[in-house]
């Protein structure tokens, strides 16, 4: 019987074994470094869009800062032309808060007493209209209603008759769901919120002290008309915080016919 020979496998010399291992060696180098070549370069482009993104961002917060300034610069001149206003000025929402009352409104709201059962004093601080005297509300609701100035007269606590006359502007926002304010001893229960269907505006009532005019369309003197010269600290328009809340007694002047001035009204 014929045996088939066996062929064994020709064992790795050593001279064949570290060229192997030098070539494998080489690519795994080549590879490492063709890698960390391109990370290198993906974080060149990293590094560059991260510094134009904060050169951006300083650009935004730059321009941002000066439009906060600006907006807060535009307030503060806002709020000093509504400060120095001659007439009063009162923003209430539809729920009845108070939002705004610049110093000329407040000194007319403080003329008017508290009446029966109401909250309001003399130093109240008016944020809501549900603290101040039923007839004041009244005439509120009836300036938003009809066209037109709206006059109304009041006691003014030490006898005399005080004349407000109010003309209202409603700025609307968005819809909200709000309380109503109810008037004192209103049969109808008129309130500001039920006439806000289309949205919750809020609404801006114009304030005037008409009491001067009133007393002189009533007595109907022979004159030009009224003054009230130099501009006293504590006049309409001359008054509140622009002018650091002083006040000073000042006279309204009947101007006649003839030119002579006499005293129509004395304020302290």
């Amino acid at each position: 019987m014929t045996s088939l020979p066996i062929i064994l496998p020709k064992p790795a010399g050593p001279e064949t074994l570290p060229e192997e291992s030098e070539q494998f060696l080489l690519r795994a180098f080549r590879s490492f470094a063709m890698a960390a070549e391109s990370l290198e370069r993906s974080y060149g482009l990293l590094r560059s869009e991260v510094v134009r993104l904060n050169g951006e961002l300083a650009e935004s917060n730059a321009g941002l800062a000066r439009s906060l300034e600006e907006n807060r610069e535009m307030r503060r001149h806002l709020d000093r032309i509504l400060n120095g206003l001659p007439c009063g000025v009162l923003v209430a929402k539809g729920n009845g808060d108070i939002s705004l009352l610049n110093p000329e409104g407040r000194r007319l709201l403080q003329r008017i007493p508290a009446a029966a059962g109401s909250d309001l004093k003399p130093s109240a601080s008016f944020e809501s209209l549900r603290v101040v005297p039923a007839e004041l509300l009244e005439l509120l609701i009836r300036a938003r209603r009809e066209p037109g100035e709206q006059e109304q007269s009041f006691t003014d606590g030490q006898g005399g008759e005080f004349w407000l006359a109010v003309r209202h502007a409603a700025v609307h926002t968005a819809a909200v769901p709000s309380a109503a304010v109810h008037t004192k001893d209103s049969a109808d229960d008129a309130t500001f919120a039920a006439e806000n269907q289309n949205g919750d505006p809020e609404s801006i009532f114009i304030l005037r002290d008409v009491s001067d005019a009133k007393r002189l369309l009533q007595e109907r003197p022979k004159a030009i008309g009224l003054a009230v010269p130099s501009m006293p600290l504590g006049a309409p328009g001359m008054d509140g915080p622009a002018y650091g809340n002083r006040r000073m007694p000042y006279n309204v002047l009947l101007i006649g016919l003839d030119g002579q001035a006499t005293v129509f009204r004395a304020y302290s």
